[in-house]
């Protein structure tokens, strides 16, 4: 019997949901492992053998380690029978399309939602003299960024 695929996630993560969607839409057998980077556990020497860039998701399918969304979700497409092809096809130049897009989100969507939030969170302390999580969570009084503890949802 060969082993099962786990997927090391934290729900909190977009990519980490967006790689468990991805199974189960593709009806995959895996076990899902929670890492709750809130509580560090990211950064145990445990996770760490697993992704030593300690960030989630990633992946263990029986001897082989994977970790970066994009590459797993590139192998669960090639590796598992039964995954439509349409996820990322056989074809080199519609898979060349899928390849640019997937540079342009990571180079891009990803980048510049972190700036965002950043901005926003400058702007609270501007404007409201407090920071507040995305979580409603009223963390920091004060008026220096680096001071404040900021958690992201």
């Amino acid at each position: 019997m060969a082993a099962m695929l786990k997927v090391y996630a934290d729900r909190l993560s977009q990519p980490s949901r967006a790689l468990i969607i991805f199974c189960r839409v593709n009806k995959l057998d895996f076990e899902e492992v929670t890492v709750n980077v809130g509580k560090g556990q990211h950064r145990t020497p445990e996770f760490k053998k697993i992704n030593p860039m300690g960030q989630v998701p990633a992946i263990v399918d029986g001897r082989f380690r994977l970790f970066e969304s994009h590459a797993i979700l590139r192998y669960l497409a090639t590796v598992f029978p039964g995954v439509p092809d349409h996820w990322y096809p056989v074809d080199l130049f519609t898979r060349a399309k899928v390849e640019s897009i997937l540079d342009w989100h990571h180079s891009n969507l990803r980048h510049g939602a972190g700036e965002k939030k950043l901005y926003l969170i400058h702007r609270w302390r501007v404007l409201l003299g407090y920071y507040w999580s995305s979580c409603g969570v009223i963390i920091q009084h004060g008026s220096h960024v680096n001071s404040a503890y900021v958690f992201w949802a």
